[in-house]
């Protein structure tokens, strides 16, 4: 008999992550987002989002994961990304995040699964293909991977 695989997706941010379940068929389980104590410090952020990223895996069961790699893309509007250090805190993140996991986090470029499309274009090309889907915030990138990787987001 073989064995069932379940699957986590994440879109990485110690401000937010993104993360979708799925079969080992691909079939959408479950997802949502991850946000931190608005209080805490950043490296106490970190953790504490990659602990509860964590607990949803072993909810249910994933033995299997996929991560977004950080990247930076120089946009007209997101001047700020490399100055901030903030793709040195996503980096770290990702890190904590595939190191807390009890099984391998693959990681995925982001110039693989959607190159420089726009999140709306990938939010309506999620929609075409799932349309109950009521995804918010970083869900969707985690979803949109996930459809990549089932070779079904075109």
């Amino acid at each position: 008999m073989a064995k069932k695989t379940t699957k986590i997706v994440i879109d990485p941010g110690s401000g937010g992550s993104g993360y979708s379940i799925w079969d080992m068929n691909w079939n959408l389980l479950s997802y949502g987002n991850v946000f931190p104590k608005e209080k805490e410090i950043w490296e106490i952020k970190v953790y504490e989002v990659a602990e509860e990223l964590k607990r949803i895996a072993q909810k249910w069961r994933c033995n299997e994961g996929h991560i977004e790699y950080p990247a930076f893309f120089m946009t007209h509007n997101s001047g700020g990304v490399a100055s901030s250090g903030a793709l040195v805190k996503l980096a770290f993140f990702t890190g904590v995040v595939c190191g807390t996991m009890p099984f391998l986090v693959k990681i995925l470029k982001v110039s693989e699964w959607k190159g420089n499309l726009p999140k709306k274009v990938v939010i309506n090309r999620i929609k075409k293909i799932l349309p109950t889907c009521k995804a918010k915030s970083h869900s969707w990138d985690s979803i949109g991977m996930a459809l990549y990787l089932s070779g079904r987001f075109k």
